[in-house]
């Protein structure tokens, strides 16, 4: 070992507990509690908290997630695949879907990041099964080759440690800088977590003691250490608990009580509260109409679950349909299959209308009549058939056919001048000697068409003053014979 060395960095491998540390060529994130302010465990026992996650991973956990494949003409369908059935059937032979997803949602919620093992079988790439991580136990390794990155990922389970590559996990996160790591509400909000579970230790607090406040026992004499402690212990004894609330405390010889704590109504301990759950509600985006009614600012179901989907669920939704995208689709299979989720469920009103939206949609056409039985969930007819009014026209779009439904009369449009007569031989059809031909229409301003149009007229008024002329000769003539008739009789 030469004098140089002494000065040369020497490159070691450090774990950082629950911080991201640069360390030479590498980096260490881990999600394994160390100094975090605020457990997962204590978040929970927040009730604003809790509804929040509740509700957020349940409504995203019975939506459908369904792999579409696009064709073509631009067109999209759904496909019939295995994959379907992991997200929406049995992730594993121990776990729905719908607990899959919901513990998916939980860990985004929490950590900012998700990581669950695709299973494969063997020497293929075909997926049969889905094992979720928990993110606690997740540690993150993170190699920089020049601008390029890649990573290891650690779990550290009880029984044993595992250590994967990215291909190998479905890694959905949320906010990310680098697409593997993410950090959740635990690291965003840890002051608004530590106030809300300070004000329920208060108010814990405050019921505990019935209702006594603090303050200070005087009295006339000194009193001895032992005699402090025992006075302390039998006024604790009577007076405080919620059992004792409303006894009266006696005091002797000459003792006075002072208060030194304001009351709760003082520090407006409920409005503080309702303050702390509306900042709660802005932690996850979600709309405060579905935590308190007092925040209630639409009067229609509909657009509270419209503004739920757009601020608070849209976002998690397309992070997991993304890393599905990366993950459970091969390569070759990549921009023509995608995931996509149904989010026509979380929309569902009143069944009133649910009923006027479908009908409405049969009647403009837009849907068939099995089409709308089924959105109802009612048995299908043997023959489906759509709904046009009479005034309409119905368009073929695969033989480019225009269809009139009061007249009977179908067109070709590709040749407008051919014209196809109906089944029905009483229904009136237009023959091709009846249509204009768009050579001898005139169009607008052309000078032709005003001569054409003037000649017209010219030959109107001549036709006119012939006839007058004609109808004039003929009573002349018919007064000149009465005269000669009269004359022979005379």
């Amino acid at each position: 070992m030469g004098l140089l060395d002494l000065f040369k960095r020497e490159k070691k491998r450090v774990s950082v507990i629950n911080s991201d540390d640069s360390i030479g060529a590498f980096t260490v994130t881990s999600y394994m509690g160390g100094e975090r302010k605020v457990t997962r465990e204590q978040a929970l026992s927040i009730p604003t908290v809790s509804y929040c996650v509740d509700i957020i991973s349940s409504s995203i956990s019975q939506l459908p997630f369904y792999l579409y494949r696009k064709n073509p003409d631009g067109s999209i369908e759904k496909t019939d695949d295995i994959r379907n059935y992991l997200l929406n059937g049995e992730a594993n032979p121990m776990m729905t879907s719908f607990n899959f997803k919901k513990n998916l949602v939980e860990n985004i919620l929490f950590y900012g990041a998700s990581y669950t093992v695709v299973e494969r079988l063997p020497n293929s790439n075909e997926i049969v099964s889905l094992y979720p991580l928990d993110t606690e136990h997740i540690e993150v390794v993170k190699y920089m080759d020049g601008y390029k990155m890649n990573a290891k990922i650690k779990y550290r389970n009880l029984n044993a440690d595992e250590e994967f590559i990215p291909e190998d996990l479905l890694i959905c996160t949320k906010d990310s800088e680098d697409g593997i790591t993410s950090i959740g509400i635990l690291e965003k909000f840890p002051e608004l977590l530590q106030l809300a579970l300070k004000e329920m230790e208060y108010s814990t607090s405050v019921i505990d003691n019935g209702g006594i406040l603090s303050g200070i026992l005087t009295a006339p004499s000194k009193i001895s250490k032992v005699g402090k402690e025992n006075l302390r212990e039998s006024i604790t004894k009577v007076v405080s608990g919620s059992k004792n609330a409303g006894k009266i405390m006696v005091l002797e010889n000459g003792m006075t009580y002072q208060q030194i704590s304001a009351k709760p109504n003082d520090l407006q301990i409920t409005q503080s509260k309702q303050a702390t759950i509306s900042e709660l509600t802005k932690m996850f985006s979600m709309p405060e109409s579905l935590v308190s009614s007092s925040g209630n600012k639409y009067g229609s179901l509909e657009q509270n679950n419209l503004q739920f989907l757009q601020y608070c669920l849209s976002a998690i939704i397309k992070s997991m349909e993304s890393a599905f995208d990366k993950s459970l689709v091969l390569e070759s299979e990549k921009g023509e299959l995608f995931w996509k989720c149904d989010t026509t469920e979380l929309l569902r009103t009143t069944e009133k209308d649910r009923i006027e939206n479908v009908a409405k949609a049969k009647n403009e056409g837009i849907i068939s009549q099995n089409e709308a039985r089924r959105k109802l969930g009612e048995p299908l007819l043997e023959q489906d058939f759509y709904l046009y009014k009479i005034g309409q026209c119905m368009y073929d779009y695969e033989k480019g056919l225009v269809t009139s439904l009061n007249t009977g009369v179908t067109i070709d449009l590709e040749n407008p001048m051919t014209v196809q007569q109906t089944e029905n031989p009483n229904q009136q059809t237009i023959q091709q000697k009846d249509l204009p031909n768009e050579e001898n229409v005139p169009k607008e301003g052309d000078k032709s068409s005003r001569k054409n149009s003037n000649s017209k007229k010219n030959n109107k008024e001549s036709n006119k003053k012939i006839d007058k002329k004609a109808t004039t000769k003929k009573n002349g003539g018919s007064k000149n014979n009465n005269k000669k008739g009269v004359e022979k009789d005379e």
